[in-house]
Order: C-alpha cells, then sequence, then structure tokens
C-alpha cells in the first residue's frame, strides 16, 4: 500500500514538472504609471529569465527596442505627452526563449509643468487643472511669423473666454528668447496672461512635451487629458472661428471678460496712474468691497474702500497686470511696473 502511495506521488510529481516546462511563464502584472518626468514601467518577476527588453511605440510609428534590464521596473524619460505611448516586455530566459507581455499604452496625457512668467509670477501647471480649468498653451517664438499671425486670435479668444477667470486658462511659452524680448512681444500684442521665457523655465517644457517648432497650440483638460494639440498640423489657429470651433464642443462656455465689460465704458481710463508703481488711485464708490486679482486668477487683496478715490498702494505687488473688481463686479485694470 505505501509502494503504491509513493508511486503515486512520484507520478503527480513528474506529471507537474512536465505541465510546468510545457507551460512557458508569462509576465505579470505589467503596468504602466506616468511619474514627474515621464512613464514608469513595472512587472513582476519571472524566476528564470536571465534579462528582460522593453519595446516602445510613440504614435503610429512602429514598437522598437528601448533598453534592456535585469530589473522588473524601468524609468522612461522618453514619454511624449501629445501622444498615445504603448510598450510591451519581453523576458530572455535561461534556455535562449522568449515571452512577451502584454501591450500597454497610456496618453496623451500631461506632466506636471513648473516655472515663473516675466513677471515673477509662479506658474503650476496641475495646480491649475486640478482647479476644473482647461489649460490652453501657446509654444511660440518672437521672431515666427506664423505665431504673429496668429497672436490677434489668440488674444481675441482670451477675451471672449473670460480672461482666465473661465472654462480656460491661458499660458504662453517660449523657449528661444528670454524676458526682455517676450516683454515687448506682450507690449506689442496686449498680451496680459502668463508668459513663460528661457529665462522663467521653458525649456523644461520643450524638453518635457518634446516640442521645439513654433506655433504649437495645446489644450489640456482638467482630468489631465490633452484633448487638442498641433501647430503646422493637428489643431492649427488661423482665426478666431477657429478657436471657437474646437472649444465649443468640449463645453468650454463663453464668459464676459474682465477687460471687456460694455457696461463700464471708459472705467479703465478712470483708474490712474496706469501703469502704476508705488500706488493706484482707484475711483470707486464708497464702502464697495474691492478685490484685486493678479493674471493667474489669484487674489491679491480684499478691503472696503472709505474714501473717494481709494489710494491702493502697490510697493509691494510685483509687476505684472491686476484686474479689480467692485461689489462683485469687474471696474477695470491697470498694470504695476517698477
Amino acid at each position: 500500500m505505501m509502494r503504491k502511495t509513493f508511486f503515486t506521488a512520484l507520478l503527480l510529481i513528474v506529471f507537474a514538472m512536465t505541465l510546468r516546462a510545457q507551460t512557458p511563464p508569462t509576465i505579470e502584472d505589467f503596468s504602466v504609471e506616468l511619474t514627474s518626468g515621464g512613464s514608469q514601467l513595472c512587472w513582476c518577476p519571472i524566476v528564470d529569465a536571465s534579462y528582460y527588453r522593453i519595446y516602445e511605440r510613440i504614435g503610429d510609428v512602429p514598437f522598437s527596442l528601448v533598453d534592456s534590464t535585469t530589473m522588473t521596473c524601468f524609468e522612461n524619460e522618453n514619454y511624449h505627452p501629445t501622444m498615445e505611448n504603448c510598450y510591451y516586455v519581453t523576458a530572455v530566459l535561461e534556455d535562449g526563449s522568449e515571452v512577451s507581455s502584454e501591450e500597454r499604452c497610456i496618453g496623451p496625457e500631461a506632466l506636471d509643468f513648473m516655472a515663473v512668467d516675466i513677471h515673477g509670477q509662479e506658474f503650476d501647471l496641475f495646480d491649475i487643472l486640478n482647479k476644473g480649468q482647461f489649460v490652453f498653451i501657446d509654444f511660440f517664438s518672437y521672431t515666427c511669423f506664423n505665431c504673429r499671425e496668429a497672436m490677434p486670435f489668440i488674444v481675441e479668444s482670451y477675451a471672449r473666454y473670460g480672461c482666465n477667470t473661465g472654462d480656460v486658462f491661458y499660458v504662453e511659452i517660449n523657449a528661444s528668447h528670454g524676458d526682455a524680448l517676450c516683454q515687448l512681444w506682450c507690449d506689442e500684442f496686449g498680451v496680459e496672461y502668463p508668459t513663460i521665457s528661457a529665462d522663467g523655465g521653458a525649456r523644461k517644457f520643450s524638453a518635457l512635451y518634446h516640442i521645439d517648432v513654433s506655433p504649437h497650440f495645446t489644450l489640456i483638460a482638467p482630468d489631465h487629458s490633452i484633448v487638442l494639440d498641433g501647430g503646422y498640423s493637428g489643431f492649427v489657429v488661423t482665426d478666431l472661428q477657429s478657436i471657437i470651433d474646437a472649444f465649443e464642443p468640449l463645453g468650454i462656455r463663453v464668459r464676459d471678460c474682465n477687460t471687456n465689460v460694455a457696461e463700464l465704458e471708459n472705467e479703465e481710463i478712470s483708474i490712474y496712474p496706469n501703469p502704476a508703481d508705488s500706488f493706484v488711485n482707484l475711483p470707486v464708490v464708497e464702502s464697495s468691497m474691492i478685490r484685486v486679482y493678479n493674471v493667474m486668477g489669484q487674489l491679491m487683496e480684499s478691503f472696503v474702500a472709505e474714501d473717494y478715490p481709494h489710494r491702493l498702494v502697490t510697493e509691494s505687488y510685483p509687476e505684472g497686470v491686476y484686474s479689480v473688481q467692485a461689489e462683485g463686479k469687474h471696474f477695470g485694470r491697470f498694470v504695476v511696473q517698477h
């Protein structure tokens, strides 16, 4: 009886070993996640694996070998936020055979980007997206003819959609030139939204997003997905209507702009001196609740005006454009230049 039991157990062991030999190992739990600098690929180890090969496909380009590793996690800095990125892993086993994982794809999805605009204001992409706004990014160059052709329509759409207080937040990025030249650009086209130059970190954006040709326009949704992208191909700005046609299907709503309120005619002129240095006079109604916002939509200060005109001290204000609300309605705007 014992001999029969022994032979039965032996047969079961042989059967299990045979079954294992016939069933190739598989790469389990292969995942792809975004990090601050790109994408991270991880998978469960295979006991008989000598090393692993990582393959990548970006957009419509065929798969190609990225790297080889003996580890089970791989940091990929070649992630393209504006495209679909697909990956698979092949394990090279000790006997020379290979086994591959399933394909995993991610994107188009934004990577976080932080910088400082030409007026010293901090810009954090994810901070704005997480508040529920779309972010429209205009990647431009001072000497780019097509950029100049598009600018009047972009500035007009900025006013149409609420001057960064509505559903969409505008920012422009120039990785080729510094603050001084970008300031000339803003003066020429009347740009009031944040402008980030090479001095403020624009080259980091260019590297993260693999964008080096201007103009290039990108619209990122609050869920971090990139919903519009392109320059000479893809999303192109040819007139105001081209922006409207792109925005409206996404549910982006028209909103009164702080710089275009009809019932307050000539109120902009009444704020003086403008540009301001150490102070600015606000001819608002006494006892009005006043709020001052910077170009990022951040509240600078709020107070009740106790005199007419009210003198607002701006010595501590960073250089830039500011908007004023009186009793919840737009009153005007002013520029601080020290």
